[in-house]
């Protein structure tokens, strides 16, 4: 996952926001700073960001949520 330039990493590089075309299609984010730009500047929808960023959560939690069963 990325970061806002603190030091913690994750094996991606990149950041996908899954969306249907007649939105745009999917938008990817090699940095921070590109997709905080594209939010303010409204490019971005704060739904998409949201369902985006549960997506990736789930990703890093799921690990852990199975080590508890």
């Amino acid at each position: 996952l990325m970061t806002n330039g603190n030091t913690y990493s994750d094996k991606k590089d990149e950041f996908i926001v899954e969306r249907p075309e007649k939105y745009g299609g999917n938008l990817n984010f090699d940095n921070y700073q590109d997709l905080e730009n594209s939010y303010e500047k409204g490019e971005l929808h704060a739904l998409d960001l949201k369902n985006t960023i549960a997506y990736y959560l789930e990703e890093v939690i799921a690990p852990i949520r199975k080590s508890w069963k």
